[in-house]
C-alpha cells in the first residue's frame, strides 16, 4: 500500500476518535471508533499504529487475524455469525463509528457484481441495521 494512502486510512479513524477534522470532512466531536482491518497481520497493524503514533483512547483496532485466530476461519462480513461477532465487539467497546478496511478483504464467496446474491442481501441488512442503531459505517 502506498505510504500516503496507508497513512490516511489510519488517520481517518484517529481523527474521528479525537474529534479532529479529516481532509474536507468536519468532525465536530469525539466518537468511539472501531477499525477492523482485513489485510494486515496483527503485528503489521500494531507496527503501523506505532509508526504514526495512533493511540487516542476512543479508538479501537481489531485485526481480522485476531478474529480468525479466535474462530478458526477468516472473517466474512457477509456471514451472519461473523456479523454477530462484530456486533458483540461494537457493544463491548461502545463503538459509534465502524470502519471496515476493506470490504473485499473482509468478505468472500460472493460476486460483488451480482446484486441478487444472498450474501449481498445479508451484508446490506446488517449495514442497514447498524445505521438504524446509530452507527456510522465507512
Amino acid at each position: 500500500m502506498h505510504l500516503r494512502r496507508m497513512h490516511d486510512a489510519l488517520v481517518m479513524p484517529r481523527n474521528g476518535a479525537m474529534g479532529s477534522d479529516f481532509l474536507e470532512w468536519r468532525v465536530p466531536e469525539t466518537r468511539r471508533v472501531l477499525y477492523i482491518d482485513g489485510e494486515m497481520t496483527l503485528s503489521e497493524l500494531q507496527d503501523r499504529v506505532r509508526q504514526i503514533r495512533l493511540h487516542p483512547a476512543a479508538l479501537d483496532f481489531l485485526s481480522s487475524q485476531r478474529l480468525h485466530d479466535a474462530g478458526g476461519q477468516p472473517l466474512n462480513v457477509t456471514v451472519e455469525q461473523d456479523q454477530r461477532r462484530i456486533d458483540r465487539v461494537i457493544e463491548e467497546k461502545g463503538s459509534e463509528v465502524l470502519i471496515l478496511d476493506n470490504l473485499s478483504s473482509l468478505s468472500s464467496g460472493w460476486d460483488e457484481n451480482d446484486n441478487s446474491s444472498p450474501e449481498l442481501a445479508s451484508l446490506l441488512r446488517w449495514l442497514n441495521d447498524l445505521r438504524h442503531r446509530g452507527l456510522a459505517v465507512v
